[in-house]
C-alpha cells in the first residue's frame, strides 16, 4: 500500500475513533448513523485486505526452507552411501558424481537442486542391488523422490503469492474508493447539520478529518529492553515479530526497533542468552504509527 493510503487510513481510524467515542451525538441523526456504520464496515474490509497481503507470502520462506533442508538431508543420505560404494568398487566416474557434502548441497540455487538430486536419485536406482549392503532399499529412493516432489512444490508458491497479492491491491482501491464516496457525499454533507446544532461535535469531526503524511510516521514496534533483576538496560537482546520474517537486536543503551510490521494484533518474543524468554502479545499495530513496547528480562535461575 502506497503513503498516500496509508496516510488516508489513518484518518479513516481517526474519525471511526472520534464518532465511536461520541454515540450518542452519531446517533442523534440516523441518516449521519447509517452512513458512518457503511463507512465504518468498509475500513473493517480494508484493515482485513491490508492484512492479508502483508501475510499471503508470509511463511512461504520458512516452508521452502524447510523443504530444502529435508530434501538436502535425503540426499545427502544416498549420495554418501554412493560414494563409499564407488570408493570401495574403485568407480571413479561414480565417486566425482555422487561427492556432495551437507554445505555443497546446501549451496546448490533452488533451480538447480532438483535436477542435481535426480541425478543421485537415478545412480542409486543403477546399483540398488549394491548398495543394499549399505542399507540403501527402494524406501530410500522414494522417501527422495518424495522430498524432490514437495520441494518443487514449493518452489511455486511465491509466483502464486504475487498473484494473489494483485488481487488484494487490486480490492484495495475498491474498497478506498467506496470509504472516499461514503465520507465525501454522505458523512462529510450530513454532518454540517452539527455545525448549528453541535459545533464542537463538527468542528472536531473536520479536525479528525484532516489527512496526516504517513510517511513521517512509519508503522513500527519500538522499546526499551531491561533487566528485572536490577533494571539496568539490556544489549544483544533479540525481539522478533511472531510469524513474521522480522527481528532487531537491542543497542548499548536496551533499545530496539521493529521496522515495516504488518498492522493488527501482534506478538512479540524476547531473548538473550542466560535470561528467560518473553512473549508479550495483543500488541495493537496501526499503520502509520509508532507501538511503544517495553519488557524486563528475567535472568535464569
Amino acid at each position: 500500500m502506497n503513503k498516500i493510503n496509508e496516510s488516508k487510513l489513518n484518518m479513516y481510524d481517526a474519525v471511526i475513533a472520534f464518532c465511536n467515542a461520541n454515540p450518542v451525538i452519531v446517533s442523534s441523526v440516523p441518516a449521519f448513523q447509517a452512513a458512518f456504520a457503511s463507512f465504518h464496515a468498509t475500513v473493517n474490509d480494508i484493515h482485513l485486505t491490508i492484512q492479508a497481503e502483508a501475510s499471503v507470502i508470509t511463511g512461504i520462506t520458512a516452508e521452502k526452507s524447510q523443504h530444502k533442508a529435508a530434501l538436502c538431508g535425503h540426499a545427502v543420505k544416498l549420495a554418501s552411501c554412493l560414494y563409499a560404494f564407488a570408493a570401495t568398487s574403485g568407480n571413479q566416474e561414480l565417486k566425482a558424481q555422487s561427492s556432495f557434502t551437507p554445505h555443497a548441497i546446501g549451496r546448490i540455487k533452488d533451480g538447480l537442486l532438483v535436477p542435481t538430486c535426480a541425478n543421485i536419485r537415478d545412480a542409486a536406482a543403477a546399483n540398488l542391488t549394491a548398495l543394499a549392503d549399505y542399507g540403501i532399499t527402494p524406501a530410500t529412493i522414494a522417501h527422495l523422490q518424495d522430498a524432490m516432489d514437495a520441494f518443487a512444490a514449493k518452489l511455486a508458491a511465491p509466483r502464486n503469492a504475487l498473484s494473489r497479492r494483485s488481487a488484494c491491491r487490486a480490492s484495495l482501491k475498491l474498497l478506498f474508493g467506496k470509504a472516499d464516496g461514503i465520507m465525501k457525499d454522505q458523512m462529510d454533507k450530513i454532518a454540517a447539520l452539527f455545525r448549528s446544532t453541535n459545533k464542537d461535535f463538527y468542528d472536531a469531526y473536520k479536525n479528525n478529518r484532516v489527512i496526516i503524511d504517513a510517511a513521517s510516521s512509519p508503522t513500527q514496534i519500538s522499546g526499551i529492553i531491561i533487566s528485572a533483576s536490577d533494571g539496568e538496560r539490556l544489549p544483544g537482546a533479540t525481539v522478533e515479530i511472531i510469524g513474521q520474517s522480522i527481528s532487531a537486536t537491542t543497542d548499548a543503551n536496551g533499545n530496539y526497533l521493529l521496522r515495516h510490521v504488518a498492522i493488527g494484533i501482534r506478538s512479540i518474543r524476547i531473548s538473550k542468552p542466560d535470561y528467560k524468554d518473553s512473549i508479550i502479545e495483543n500488541i495493537s499495530v496501526k499503520l502509520g504509527r509508532t507501538s511503544a513496547v517495553n519488557a524486563a528480562l528475567s535472568p535464569e535461575r
